[in-house]
């Protein structure tokens, strides 16, 4: 059973640092970037899984370290940080990101 659950956790944090690893590499392509040009990048994650799942969050780290390493990226060019309370920050960033937010017309 238990190694049912580590295979389990492993694909799971192999698929969120997919999911992370792509957008990063989406973002900076967009931008005219490569992965070798930028900067170190904090990416706040919250929920039970995240918080008090032993070793998850690391396990994720060390995925996202081997795909950013893969991308000639820096190392620890993505870091991920658990962001307490964040439910109210995303709210935020969804209403600075709605098109024309802050524009009177």
């Amino acid at each position: 059973m238990q190694a049912a659950s580590r295979a389990v956790t492993g694909r799971a944090a192999a698929l969120l640092a997919a999911g992370i690893h792509a957008l990063w590499t989406l973002y900076y392509a967009s931008n005219g970037r490569s992965a070798g040009t930028v900067g170190p990048v904090a990416v706040g994650c919250n929920g039970s899984v995240v918080e008090r799942y032993p070793r998850f969050r690391e396990r994720t780290q060390r995925v996202l370290d081997e795909l950013t390493a893969l991308s000639g990226a820096p190392p620890a060019a993505v870091v991920l940080e658990v962001a307490q309370e964040s439910a109210i920050f995303g709210a935020a960033v969804s209403v600075c990101c709605l098109k024309g937010a802050g524009k009177r017309e």
